[in-house]
């Protein structure tokens, strides 16, 4: 009976252990998933609701952190409740796991039917959602999750989200989204400094947010980088000038994003690390890369000098073996890019993939051949209509010289 009572007990404690701490052994896990984007329609949610369900149950994540784009804002044609009921298919994983989750928006989720006020009530509704629960202070979506050390009250690690914000909330630039805003920016630093006076310099700290910083794409220009870089990067327009904020705050050391359903690559720029995801939804394109759903799995563990050492891999449905569920990439190839250049942002709201790229390069080149075989024809009609030209100015020129005797006349 009392063997009996202490599992009792024992469940009850795991049950609500604090998310925000490291365990016993000393490591920290989270879930990184990205781009759900559900109620595209029944069949896609379907599948998605299931990975994200299979996912949460083989990791066994201290905490799911969501780089935003849950919802599919293409479906959404002014029904009424459409955000609402897309947020509870969302949520529904978390609630039958009984895990925390972490949600940073999207672009498509601000354009999905919902105001932001009416998310942030949506969001405080669950008691699994961490908006706002450990943080005293948010703005306008963007929020910090300090995670204690196994062993006292200080804080050893904290994330950082932030909402990058939809279409044409980016500065001046109305064909641009993905910015965080300078208002969240000064959030960041004053935050960043109350916490470095309470806990020192010491706290391992890491960012997500939905868009993809414009330095990503010096990392894959000019730096190496590993993982897939298969669709153009889908940064803003505008530098809002977080990077630059945490290079001179010093403290965040990892930022990690969404946004582009067939990138999953990361790799170091200046001292901190910027890594892709691995999307995690059907409903956002058509699937014709063929790229496997999955997840980015990162693990914190303290050591004994009371450091953090990161660790992540990717993790996704292996599509050839239906005996084992899933795939894990943990090796890190860096290379160097070999395509070509990419020097501006992808547009708000254009997809290009692979696949869209190598259209592109075929009509481009079919362009070129009916081109290089009409100015091969334009050539050669002129070089015959030259040709007559000249045939017909020699005939002429022969008629008026006088005719020269033949030799039958000469012997006369």
């Amino acid at each position: 009976m009392l063997i009996i009572f202490s599992i009792f007990v024992g469940v009850c404690l795991a049950k609500f252990e604090n998310p925000l701490k490291f365990s016993s052994e000393k490591e920290y896990k989270i879930l990184h998933l990205t781009d759900l984007h559900y109620c595209r329609d029944p069949i896609h949610d379907t599948l998605t609701s299931k990975l994200q369900n299979d996912l949460i149950k083989h990791v066994q994540p201290n905490i799911v952190v969501v780089t935003g784009d849950i919802i599919s804002a293409k479906s959404y044609q002014g029904q009424a409740n459409y955000f609402r009921e897309c947020w509870k298919k969302f949520v529904q994983p978390f609630n039958e796991n009984n895990v925390h989750y972490a949600l940073a928006l999207g672009s498509e989720d601000l354009e999905a039917g919902a105001e932001l006020g009416e998310i942030i009530n949506f969001e405080k509704s669950n008691k699994l959602s961490l908006y706002n629960k450990f943080s005293k202070e948010s703005h306008d979506f963007a929020y910090y999750l300090p995670i204690g050390s196994s062993d006292s009250k200080k804080i050893a690690a904290n994330i950082w989200l932030f909402n990058s914000h939809g279409k044409g909330d980016c500065a001046q630039n109305r064909n641009s989204w993905g910015c965080v805003d300078s208002e969240q920016i000064q959030w960041y630093e004053k935050n960043s400094k109350m916490l470095k006076d309470k806990h020192g310099e010491d706290v391992h700290q890491m960012a997500f947010l939905h868009t993809p910083l414009p330095e990503f794409k010096k990392l894959y220009n000019d730096l190496e980088f590993y993982g897939a870089r298969n669709q153009k990067i889908g940064c803003p327009l505008v530098n809002p000038g977080l990077f630059s904020a945490f290079k001179k705050n010093k403290d965040v050391s990892g930022v990690f994003v969404g946004q582009d359903h067939y990138n999953d690559f990361g790799g170091l720029i200046d001292g901190i690390e910027l890594a892709y995801g691995r999307v995690s939804g059907y409903g956002g394109d058509d699937g014709s890369m063929n790229f496997a759903r999955g997840a980015r799995v990162i693990r914190l563990k303290e050591t004994a000098e009371k450091r953090i050492e990161r660790t992540h891999y990717v993790i996704t449905e292996n599509l050839q073996d239906q005996k084992n569920r899933f795939e894990i990439q943990r090796d890190k190839l860096y290379l160097l890019r070999t395509g070509f250049r990419q020097d501006v942002c992808r547009v708000a709201d254009t997809e290009e993939s692979v696949f869209v790229c190598l259209i592109f390069v075929m009509t481009g080149a079919l362009i070129i051949t009916v081109l290089s075989i009409a100015f091969h024809q334009f050539v050669n009609k002129k070089m015959i209509l030259d040709f007559q030209k000249k045939e017909r100015r020699d005939s002429s020129r022969l008629t008026k010289i006088e005719r020269i005797p033949s030799h039958s006349e000469f012997m006369v």
